[in-house]
């Protein structure tokens, strides 16, 4: 990638997320060492879990009702869907992937048609009971002094137990994450089924399968010629640059480009 594109495409992200007042939270120094069990059971971990809470991030600008349906396919390979409503155009959207087991509590999820790193982990479990909550986490370096952290507390029930959530954040503690950070989602008057009118956003399945142990401290780095540079920036830029007052096609643009905009910011 030139660096005059480079620069183009952090300008555009940079742009975007003032617009949408949406980002992932930047920390300093490199991604910290965390816990990661080394027992999971993945036949426990399928089925629905709901987003009780997050660290921001831009790809779930505008969304509400989060929650995502994991099936063991077999072959250490996890069917996921990702159901929410975006809060502009009330529209249900199912964002469906392929996540691979690349180790106990490692996991590996591709949602974007553009190929990301299939041999490190971007879903760790850092805690679970399996039966009402479950953290999640995520860390990126961006330069040596700098990095950002995703992170998720996911819970079998719209409304958790105050004891569930206790255990989720104790897990936080013990990795001395911040909870200052989480945002709570709203699970307010969502229905129990997803609308039949919706959006169904289907990606690619990579089938390449990588069978090695992980760190869960590697850092997702997409290759640099995996991508149609310009297209990604054309696509991000109208969607910074929209009007004060954007339109529903604009806000649904923004929808269906999020994961693409995390890949670039990887590439950026």
């Amino acid at each position: 990638m030139s660096p005059q594109l480079r620069t183009s495409i952090t300008a555009a992200l940079l742009l975007l997320i003032s617009h949408l007042t949406a980002a992932q939270v930047p920390f300093p120094r490199s991604c910290p060492e965390v816990k990661v069990p080394s027992d999971f059971d993945a036949d426990a971990y399928m089925g629905t879990w709901y987003e009780y809470a997050k660290y921001p991030h831009i790809f779930e600008i505008a969304k509400r009702c989060m929650f995502a349906r994991y099936t063991n396919k077999g072959n250490n390979t996890i069917g996921v869907v990702n159901t929410s409503i975006n809060t502009i155009t009330g529209h249900t959207t199912n964002t469906t992937g392929v996540a691979r087991m690349l180790a106990p509590s490692q996991i590996n999820v591709l949602f974007s048609k553009y190929p990301n790193a299939v041999d490190i982990p971007n879903y760790i479990v850092l805690g679970t009971d399996y039966k009402s909550y479950s953290v999640v986490y995520s860390c990126t370096n961006l330069t040596s002094f700098a990095h950002t952290k995703l992170l998720w507390i996911m819970t079998r029930e719209r409304k958790p137990s105050a004891e569930a959530i206790s255990a989720a954040k104790k897990i936080m503690d013990d990795n001395n994450l911040p909870q200052s950070f989480l945002l709570i989602a709203d699970q307010e008057n969502c229905p129990d089924v997803a609308s039949i009118y919706g959006t169904t956003i289907s990606f690619g399945d990579n089938t390449n399968t990588n069978n090695n142990n992980n760190n869960a401290n590697k850092i997702n780095k997409a290759p640099s010629n995996a991508v149609d540079d310009s297209v990604i920036l054309k696509r991000i830029a109208a969607a910074a640059t929209s009007t004060a007052n954007p339109t529903t096609a604009e806000f649904e643009l923004v929808d269906t480009t999020a994961e693409t905009a995390a890949n670039v910011i990887e590439l950026a």
